[in-house]
């Protein structure tokens, strides 16, 4: 496990490490200090003139002095070019190997874009082609789901189910393929490429395609297929006619999060005891409005289809074709029974779905967001405006923020950590480099960072929760309901 940090983004192509970055910052500052010591012996030298020289008891020794002090001032002089070259050549190196990403994916991604429309091109093709193949395969479930049908009951007799299942175990029995980062970075952009693929299927010239697409206009992309998706789920669900509602539970004094490992602490963990998805905490602070801190957890259901939790997969289809998700729908929700207002000043800190939502509700424009902290969030191709400072926190062997995407704001600070280059893949999860105790670490780590771009968030965080004299949490759970079901946001 490496504790060493990339960063980039902050409104710049620039990538590096922080310890990099922070090494460049002490130079900087050596650059300025050695100046000011240059001036002070520029001016310890002009009060040096000739006539004290003549009345100095040992004019040798003045003289000598004066001689020394034009050495140092010199010295000084040099140093302070050579640092402020060597300042020069690390921005540039840094900036260069950021230009050179940045190149290289982009011509991947126009790679990947042409790859996709020649498979949704030769997709019907194919499918026809392995009719055969299909119709047998589908025949054999059949056989397998009739045959254990009589040794199974309840959804294990179900060919699908059993299907997922052995899908599932085969993915944890050999997740160090989807653990590795080369694999996330070609998940990436393949789902940057899905696009693509429908304009292949619907026989768009390629001109077009690449026109409308993320290459052009951006008026196609991750969106436009996740949208798709979602029509597709929503056909095949029995939810549709269904709203959010949202419970709070008693309020409760506690103490302002005063660093990222804080809030990273303070993300609900839903389980069946305690089915939270939000906590929000309350800053009063005297002769001033509120301030509000929203916690939003990660996907608690993984099924497709909609069902009574909002925090599943559909809601992460929503999220990323610009639906209402039921997720979104909840934490707003929530964020209204708190008393946040479109004035309340606001920080969103989310994990994995949660950190797609905060950036969601951050992207929307009704709230003053004064910052927004994601772990593990598939949010890269969520626009926040530039006013709005963004933290997204991923490591190297994540493939959940990669199903967002690659990021398409330059401004968000995006902190990256490789978890798995010196040990081997925990065999225990399917995606281990996801779990939120990983991002707990990394946020330590991020607390304790040197960089000038880590610093200024730290620092811009604690300032928000300074002069708090009072805190109050709450935590919120959602549930989709029928219809005809009383709506309630309660615990007001």
């Amino acid at each position: 496990m490496s504790d060493d940090l990339m960063v980039s983004g902050g409104g710049g192509i620039a990538i590096a490490s922080d310890e990099l970055r922070a090494q460049v910052h002490r130079l900087h500052r050596l650059v300025d200090d050695l100046h000011g010591v240059r001036h002070q012996l520029a001016g310890l030298r002009a009060r040096l003139s000739p006539a004290d020289l003549r009345a100095a008891d040992a004019p040798i020794s003045a003289l000598a002095a004066e001689q020394e002090l034009e050495r140092a001032a010199s010295l000084v002089t040099s140093v302070a070019l050579r640092t402020h070259g060597l300042v020069v050549a690390l921005r540039a190196a840094i900036t260069a190997y950021g230009a050179a990403e940045r190149t290289a994916e982009n011509l991947m991604q126009r790679a990947s874009a042409a790859m996709g429309y020649g498979m949704g091109i030769l997709a019907p093709l194919v499918m026809l082609q392995m009719l055969p193949v299909l119709g047998i395969t589908a025949a054999a479930a059949v056989i397998a789901s009739v045959a254990g049908a009589g040794r199974s009951t309840g959804s294990d007799s179900d060919g699908g189910s059993l299907l997922l299942s052995a899908l599932g175990l085969w993915i944890r029995d050999n997740n160090e393929l989807l653990t590795n980062p080369a694999v996330v970075a070609l998940i990436r952009q393949a789902v940057m490429s899905s696009d693509d693929v429908v304009g292949g299927l619907a026989r768009l010239p390629p001109g077009l395609a690449e026109l409308l697409g993320d290459e052009g206009l951006h008026l196609t992309g991750l969106s436009t297929t996740a949208a798709l998706l979602a029509l597709v789920t929503h056909g095949l669900s029995t939810a549709d006619a269904a709203v959010v509602r949202v419970r709070g539970g008693a309020g409760t004094r506690g103490t302002p999060a005063m660093s990222i490992a804080d809030r990273a602490a303070r993300i609900p963990r839903p389980t069946v005891a305690e089915p939270q998805q939000i906590r929000i905490d309350r800053y009063h602070r005297p002769g001033q409005s509120d301030s509000f801190e929203v916690y939003i957890a990660g996907t608690v259901d993984f099924g497709l289809m909609a069902g009574a939790e909002p925090w599943d997969m559909s809601s992460n289809v929503e999220g990323l074709s610009g639906l209402p998700a039921g997720s979104y729908l909840a934490v707003t929700e929530a964020m209204r029974a708190a008393g946040v207002t479109a004035d309340s000043p606001v920080v969103l800190t989310g994990y994995s779905q949660g950190g797609l939502m905060a950036a969601l509700v951050a992207a929307s424009g009704d709230y003053r967001v004064e910052q927004v902290v994601t772990f593990g969030a598939p949010a890269g191709q969520v626009e926040i405006p530039r006013q709005v400072p963004q933290l997204a926190i991923r490591h190297s062997e994540d493939l959940v923020p990669a199903l967002g995407g690659s990021d398409i704001s330059d401004h968000t600070v995006v902190v990256e950590r490789s978890l798995f280059d010196d040990r081997p893949v925990p065999s225990t999860e399917v995606v281990p480099a996801h779990e939120i105790r990983f991002y707990e670490e990394t946020a330590r780590l991020v607390d304790d960072a040197d960089g000038p771009e880590l610093l200024a968030v730290t620092e811009r965080l604690r300032a928000f929760s300074d002069g708090a004299t009072r805190v109050e949490s709450r935590s919120y759970v959602a549930s989709r309901v029928p219809v005809a079901a009383p709506v309630s946001a309660g615990g007001r």
